[in-house]
């Protein structure tokens, strides 16, 4: 048969070139399931590849008070992974700022439930009683069930906070001292989240912006996963 021949044979629909078209569209079809399969592999394979957080330190006793009056100690964090900030409820700049994104914190955690808290620490505990925090709490959408403020003396929060969580914190003026509201410089605190894991230990430290929230909500399900 001529080239010429052959040529129109294919062009009419000839069974071998038929065929071939056939296994060709096979082909690509498999290869396509291939990589919608392996997609979700690879995102699995990402995950849990990444190295466990370090263990940074842990806490030490804590004798404080929540925005409910109830007592929270050392056992009140163990069982749940938890986020810390440090605030005060006067604070005119970076608190408000603080307590958004742990809100939007609290917002992206919600699906894992009772295993993720989220802690707000006051470093103005003179003034932020727990009827003050709590005041301050519902202002700002925080779950109860979740969210907790907590206080306690000037001694012990300086403990918890520069010993224990290795945040800087400058006491404010006793409130008979002070002759008009606290202002950027008055108080001096951390502006770093602080993760937990269940056990009360320190896990990694996190910076309040856009930037490092995926890394943050990372690292919290990873914590929920370990025994």
């Amino acid at each position: 048969m001529s080239a010429s021949g052959a040529s129109r044979d294919e062009r009419v629909g000839h069974p071998r070139a038929v065929n071939a078209s056939r296994v060709l569209r096979r082909a690509q079809v498999v290869a396509w399931v291939l990589v919608l399969l392996a997609l979700p592999v690879a995102w699995w394979l990402r995950v849990h590849a990444r190295p466990p957080a370090p263990v940074l330190g842990a806490l030490p006793e804590l004798q404080l008070t929540d925005d409910r009056g109830r007592p929270f100690t050392l056992a009140s964090l163990r069982g749940r992974v938890w986020v810390a900030d440090f605030i005060f409820t006067s604070c005119p700049s970076s608190c408000p700022r603080l307590t958004a994104y742990l809100r939007r914190v609290q917002d992206r955690t919600r699906r894992h439930g009772d295993a993720v808290g989220l802690v707000s620490f006051s470093v103005d505990p003179e003034v932020d009683t727990p009827e003050r925090l709590r005041g301050y709490a519902a202002r700002h959408g925080a779950d109860p069930a979740r969210w907790r403020f907590v206080t306690g003396d000037l001694g012990m929060m300086q403990r918890t906070v520069v010993h224990g969580f290795k945040i800087h914190m400058e006491a404010a003026p006793h409130p008979s001292q002070r002759t008009q509201p606290l202002g950027i410089m008055d108080i001096a605190h951390g502006n770093q989240l602080v993760l937990l894991d269940r056990h009360a230990r320190l896990r990694g430290y996190f910076h309040a912006d856009d930037g490092e929230l995926d890394a943050l909500l990372g690292a919290v399900q990873d914590l929920t996963r370990e025994p």
